[in-house]
């Protein structure tokens, strides 16, 4: 997915998930253990930004080709 980059919207955690390919479960350690800034719009919703999830499907992808 490429972002115009004046604009960022924000994803669910389950958009988040599909986009790049890991269990919700996965995105929600990465916000607790601080890989992911997520903000609470409010009571149990939770958004991350588009351009954070980009940012770290290009540094996976490029660790996972470094250690091919």
């Amino acid at each position: 997915m490429n972002l115009d980059p004046n604009t960022d919207p924000f994803l669910t955690i389950e958009e988040a998930a599909d986009w790049i390919q890991v269990s919700t479960k996965t995105i929600r350690r990465w916000i607790e253990d601080g890989r992911i800034l997520a903000h609470q719009l409010a009571p149990g919703t939770i958004r991350v930004k588009a351009s954070t999830i980009e940012n770290l499907a290009r540094q996976t992808s490029t660790t996972n080709h470094n250690n091919a």
